[in-house]
C-alpha cells in the first residue's frame, strides 16, 4: 500500500512540472509568434518606399514644408489633386498623418476615433492603426510621415529635412 501512495505523489509532481514546462513553451512560442506576425505588418519594404514617395511628393507641396503640428493629410490642401490621388491609389494608401512629434500620434488618432468611419469605413482597422501608433519614436528626425496602408499594414517614415 505504501508503494500506491509514493506513486500517485510522483506522478502529480511530474504532471505539475510537465504543465508548468508546457504553460511556459505556449507563452513563449505566442509571443514569438505575435512578433512575428507584427513584423510583416509593420514598416515593410514595399511600406518603406511607398512612405519615401509620399514624403518627396508631399515635401515639394507648400502646405507640408515645416509641419508644427500632428495632422492628417488633407486633399484639400494639396496642388496637384490629380497626382496625389493616383499616388493614393496607385500605393494602396488609406491613411497619412504627418507630425513633427510621434508622442502626438496616439493622442491625435484617439481624439479623432469617431470621425475614422467616414475617413476609412472600419473602425477595426482604425483601432490597429491607434495600437500601432504606441510604438513610434521620434528617433533623430525632424518630422515623420505615418501611413495606413490598405492591406492593413503600417509605415512610420522619419525625415530629415
Amino acid at each position: 500500500m505504501k508503494k500506491n501512495g509514493f506513486m500517485l505523489a510522483e506522478v502529480l509532481i511530474v504532471s505539475t512540472l510537465l504543465i508548468g514546462v508546457m504553460v511556459f513553451m505556449y507563452s513563449q512560442i505566442r509571443t514569438l509568434t505575435n512578433n512575428y506576425s507584427r513584423a510583416f505588418k509593420y514598416n515593410t519594404v514595399d511600406g518603406l518606399y511607398g512612405a519615401r514617395l509620399v514624403e518627396e511628393f508631399l515635401y515639394t507641396e507648400n502646405n507640408y514644408k515645416n509641419i508644427s503640428t500632428t495632422k492628417f493629410v488633407n486633399e484639400n490642401e494639396i496642388n496637384q489633386k490629380k497626382y496625389f490621388e493616383a499616388l493614393i491609389n496607385e500605393l494602396g494608401i488609406s491613411k497619412i498623418v504627418v507630425t513633427n512629434n510621434t508622442a502626438n500620434v496616439y493622442d491625435f488618432l484617439k481624439k479623432n476615433y469617431d470621425n475614422s468611419a467616414s475617413y476609412i469605413g472600419n473602425k477595426d482597422y482604425y483601432e490597429s492603426f491607434i495600437s500601432f501608433s504606441t510604438t513610434l519614436s521620434n528617433g533623430n528626425y525632424n518630422r515623420h510621415i505615418i501611413i495606413a496602408y490598405n492591406d492593413d499594414t503600417y509605415c512610420d517614415y522619419g525625415v530629415w529635412r
